[in-house]
């Protein structure tokens, strides 16, 4: 019984995270944008967004598809250069740094990066 209640648990936990830190990433990227000198519309904000949620989600699927074929991993830094290469593609404007600025800050909006694993510790 107690098991179930426990999975019963978590997956409330974490369920309640994701509707929480999903928010506050988009929150973080916007004022690490604003820092940035970067002051965008709100179609502009929804477009550097999703370049980066994208970026992130392509990189990783390919990263996870490479292991699948035997291939060795692929290291955390050439993942974030390949995320930034991807979103300064969407997104021209974008320098190279706050690229990964904004990229490390959604990581964990997407349960991604190191945050995921200290959590369930």
């Amino acid at each position: 019984m107690l098991p179930v209640l426990a999975k019963i648990l978590v997956d409330f936990v974490l369920t309640l995270l994701v509707t929480v830190g999903v928010p506050m990433g988009l929150t973080l990227l916007h004022r690490k944008l604003k820092k940035a000198g970067l002051d965008l519309a709100e179609s502009e904000q929804y477009k550097v967004d999703e370049a980066i949620r994208q970026a992130i989600l392509e990189v990783e699927e390919l990263v996870r598809a490479q292991v699948k074929a035997g291939l060795p991993a692929t290291s955390s830094a050439d993942k974030l250069a390949m995320a930034v290469q991807k979103v300064q593609k969407a997104v021209p404007a974008l320098s190279s740094d706050v690229a990964k600025s904004l990229i490390h800050a959604a990581l964990s909006s997407l349960g991604l990066g190191a945050a995921p694993r200290v959590s369930r510790y």
